[in-house]
């Protein structure tokens, strides 16, 4: 009995260690690694919390706020988005990433001269990063400057010659700066490599618009141009 009376006081204080301890408020850390789990299971309004928990507890959480500006951009809320980029951004102003994410937000949101401006920065810091190309091309088709965009383009295939995308963006931004031959060749490598149906169909819808575009300029033995109608990121895709 003695034995058991001495060893109930240490048995007590381990347990109130434990209550303690799962009581306790959860770290920045324990909060972002929640969040993400709850982005991957689509349950963005616990993640948002959660992400700004994490901000709370600590605002110099430079993670956090890029967490949760992608989740603002899952849920088509760009300002949010690029609000919290920005944030992300001015703590982490070596990452060319974060300035890819928030160009591409202003991208959407058709500010396309912030977004080329974003994108420029991303490529300072790191000049073989295809993804900040392959925006960039996008803000500048956008803004009808397609000499800009398929150089962007042409950027992004050297960087990774096998990317489906960047083929598929670059035969785009040929057909509407009225290069329909370029184009053809970029859709049907791009073809070759793009496994997504969705994508292959759109491929295909412009590849058919190009030749009978060609047929109808044969029949009437029109030489020129093709004329294309002033693009939004909508019309581009």
């Amino acid at each position: 009995m003695i034995a058991v009376l001495a060893l109930s006081g240490p048995i007590q204080a381990q347990q109130q260690d434990r209550s303690a301890a799962a009581n306790a408020p959860p770290s920045p850390e324990a909060c972002i690694k929640l969040g993400k789990q709850s982005f991957e299971q689509h349950r963005y309004a616990r993640a948002i919390r959660l992400f700004s928990a994490a901000i709370r507890m600590k605002p110099t959480m430079a993670e956090a706020y890029r967490m949760r500006g992608k989740v603002h951009e899952r849920l088509g809320n760009l300002p949010k988005a690029i609000a919290d980029y920005t944030s992300y951004v001015n703590l982490r102003t070596s990452d060319p990433k974060g300035y890819v994410r928030r160009g591409d937000a202003y991208n959407f949101s058709g500010r396309h001269e912030a977004a080329i401006n974003d994108y420029n920065t991303a490529i300072k810091l790191s000049p073989a990063l295809a993804e900040a190309y392959l925006g960039r091309g996008l803000a500048n088709a956008a803004l009808e400057n397609y000499r800009d965009a398929i150089r962007d383009y042409h950027w992004a295939v050297k960087i990774q010659p096998g990317s489906a995308e960047a083929l598929t963006n670059l035969g785009r931004a040929c057909m509407l700066a009225g290069r329909p031959t370029e184009a053809m060749a970029y859709f049907e490598k791009a073809l070759r490599l793009e496994p997504d149906p969705s994508w292959r169909g759109k491929i295909r819808t412009w590849m058919e618009e190009l030749l009978e575009n060609a047929e109808v300029k044969s029949e009437r033995g029109v030489v020129g141009h093709r004329q294309s109608r002033s693009p939004t990121l909508n019309s581009l895709w």
